[in-house]
């Protein structure tokens, strides 16, 4: 019984989330409530666990794995989160692939998620944003990310931002076989960060 009111109020929230004035309004009430940073070891069970490893033991030691990699901070991988009163509301990666791990070399973003009581406010513009400014900073002429095709909230974000879908031959017919098995399709959009 708890569990299908939560999923009345979820519904009834992401219709609000669509609206404007929804969006007006709580970014006002929420003014700087939200701090962006750096992920460290200290998130790692927090993002992990939106990953699914709470509910999934085999994947429990995603947060060792995230923990590790926060910790090198050397490493090409840039995790951005969103923290709201201690808690992390959101994140996404920014990570550089050599040329040798085609066809990913480059820099792409994976892993946007803002948590869903937040959705609606700005969190994960601001979120690419900065790690579209920390590509950029390190001299990346191009980002790329994949999203479903499906995923309309999340397009019109990337869009908002500057992306723009592309094809990358071998990568498309990957993600033409995996939609084969999985019934969804993923689509590449790229961001040109020498024209912005």
């Amino acid at each position: 019984m708890k569990r299908c009111g939560r999923r009345i109020l979820g519904g009834i929230l992401e219709k609000a989330q669509g609206f404007k004035f929804y969006s007006a309004l709580v970014k006002k009430l929420m003014k700087e409530d939200v701090q962006y940073q750096r992920a460290s070891s200290d998130e790692a069970y927090s993002i992990s666990h939106h990953y699914g490893a709470k509910h999934r033991p085999e994947i429990e030691r995603l947060t060792n794995v995230l923990s590790e990699q926060f910790e090198r901070t050397e490493d090409s991988d840039y995790c951005v989160i969103a923290m709201r009163k201690s808690r992390v509301v959101g994140s996404v990666t920014l990570t550089e692939f050599p040329e040798s791990d085609s066809p990913y070399e480059g820099w792409w973003i994976f892993g946007l998620w803002v948590n869903w009581r937040y959705r609606g406010m700005g969190i994960g513009e601001k979120m690419v944003k900065i790690v579209l400014e920390k590509a950029a900073k390190d001299d990346a002429s191009e980002v790329k990310l994949l999203v479903f095709k499906d995923a309309k909230r999340a397009i019109r974000l990337y869009q908002k931002v500057g992306f723009r879908q592309i094809s990358i031959p071998e990568l498309d017919r990957q993600l033409v076989r995996e939609a084969e098995k999985s019934s969804r399709r993923r689509i590449i959009l790229a961001k040109d960060l020498k024209s912005s």
